[in-house]
């Protein structure tokens, strides 16, 4: 579809010289013609010598594809405005001060031009003083003078706090020296008191002495029996520590155990013989026949773990005891040697050693803990 008459086709005849179709592709180029015609960008930045001589290298089209124009220095006038804004935003200067670092900024910039100029005059080397420089130098003052108010402030409040503390521990001294007045009939009394008290202590010094050669003599018999107890309660931990780590070996390995493990053991028809020897001692010690059938019912109990973990290891039966050594003095006896058979009557095997570890340790402990009870009463 041609459309002659409106508008937007006399423009695209002007631009090309032929007429288009109203399409999409066609109005986008159309567009893009457009902006390319006139589209005017401006860029403005303040280097000078080797950093605008880098800016340039690295990016060719700035020289090729622009036009470089110079700004033109500012007036007095507007320097002197331009300083005036600056400063209206400061606090604690009045008007007369504003104005005079005003000018002063002012004639710093102009003699810097003036000294610039002549630069060139003499040197033939050009130093660019631009308004940003102004600006730059106004903004240093600005951040100068607040940081001298915070060192004034800092120092101002350090002073003020030392008055404070002095004017405090006057009134600290008064206190005390009234506290002291006051004080001074009572240290006359506590005075006398004190020197009656002498007269007494000299009295009994002599009787300190006595007791003091009674009790250095039962300090020392009190030391040796302290050394004996020392002896006796670190020859049970000995035995103690010899009994705890297997016992605590064994606890780990039965809480280890899971409800599959005790089925595996219970799964077998004929049971390997170091299982069936580890499940006998088992019955044993629990009061149980020593075979596969008292076995397989202690393993079907509920609580057949609960009764492991909670058995009374202090005051098992000497007849439970004299069995068990049938076992435990059997070199394939061991939890290693078991442990290749079945992981589970590997932890059976460990509680059983441990139990007869314990009872033997704890026969050569209990004379040892009367004794210590005898030497500590």
């Amino acid at each position: 579809m041609r459309v002659k008459d409106s508008k937007f086709s006399l423009f695209l005849t002007l631009l090309d010289g032929e007429w288009f179709q109203l399409s999409k592709d066609s109005v986008y180029q159309v567009f893009i013609a457009c902006v390319q015609a006139n589209l005017h960008l401006v860029l403005s930045m303040s280097p000078v010598g080797e950093a605008f001589r880098r800016r340039c290298r690295m990016f060719p089209s700035l020289i090729n594809c622009t036009t470089i124009d110079w700004y033109l220095p500012w007036p007095r006038q507007a320097l002197l405005d331009v300083a005036d804004r600056f400063l209206s935003t400061v606090e604690g200067l009045d008007e007369a001060a504003k104005k005079s670092i005003s000018k002063l900024c002012c004639d710093v910039h102009m003699s810097v031009e003036a000294k610039s100029n002549k630069f060139w005059d003499e040197l033939r080397r050009k130093f660019y003083v631009s308004p940003k420089s102004y600006l730059d130098l106004i903004e240093m003052y600005l951040k100068l003078l607040g940081e001298k108010r915070g060192e004034l402030k800092e120092k101002r409040d350090r002073f003020k706090n030392g008055l404070d503390k002095m004017v405090e521990v006057g009134h600290v001294i008064e206190q005390s020296k009234k506290d002291l007045d006051d004080l001074a009939p009572v240290l006359v009394e506590k005075s006398k008191a004190t020197d009656e008290l002498l007269v007494v202590v000299s009295k009994d010094k002599a009787s300190a002495a006595e007791v003091e050669i009674v009790v250095s003599r039962e300090a020392a018999e009190v030391e040796v029996q302290a050394r004996e107890v020392k002896a006796v309660q670190a020859d049970a931990q000995k035995d103690l520590d010899e009994a705890l780590p297997a016992l605590d070996a064994a606890m780990s390995a039965l809480n280890s155990l899971s409800k599959g493990d005790i089925t595996e053991v219970k799964s077998f028809a004929k049971p390997p013989e170091k299982v069936q020897m580890t499940m006998e001692a088992v019955c044993i010690l629990l009061g149980h026949k020593p075979d596969w059938d008292s076995a397989k019912k202690l393993l079907g109990m509920s609580d057949f773990m609960e009764q492991l973990v909670k058995y009374d290891k202090d005051n098992i039966d000497p007849k439970r005891i004299k069995l068990l050594q049938k076992y435990v003095t059997k070199e394939d006896f061991n939890p290693t040697d078991v442990g290749k058979v079945s992981n589970a009557a590997k932890g059976l095997c460990m509680w059983c050693c441990a139990m007869d570890t314990y009872n033997r340790v704890a026969k050569d402990v209990e004379p040892k803990k009367a004794k210590l009870a005898e030497g500590l009463f």
